[in-house]
């Protein structure tokens, strides 16, 4: 496996993460107390629908993207992919609605 293109490894994990990043970093300003709840509640309302988009549909594509641009081909290799990179974009993603969560209030 040899990488056909860094941009494209880069835009795949780009894609997958940039909503929980995003929602984790709006949750750790909300509970700094950098950003006040009652004002930034609808924008975490929907950060919190985003996460679900992402859960759903931007992580796979994005570590599909990921693959492809890794040099990804056959069966196998796109198995040891998945079995290694959906158990952590899990972790990032749960991480990151858990801290919005907190933030809303709404804790687990």
């Amino acid at each position: 496996m040899a990488i056909r293109s860094r941009r494209g490894l880069v835009g795949g994990v780009a894609v997958a993460l940039a909503v929980p990043v995003l929602s984790w970093v709006a949750g750790a300003m909300v509970r700094a107390g950098s950003v006040p709840v009652t004002s930034a509640r609808p924008l975490l309302d929907a950060f919190g629908f985003l996460a679900w988009v992402a859960l759903i549909v931007l992580g796979p594509i994005g570590i599909a993207i990921a693959g492809r641009s890794a040099g990804i081909r056959d069966a196998l290799s796109w198995v040891a992919w998945l079995i290694v990179l959906a158990p952590a974009f899990a972790v990032v993603w749960f991480a990151a609605v858990a801290q919005l969560s907190g933030a809303l209030g709404n804790p687990f």
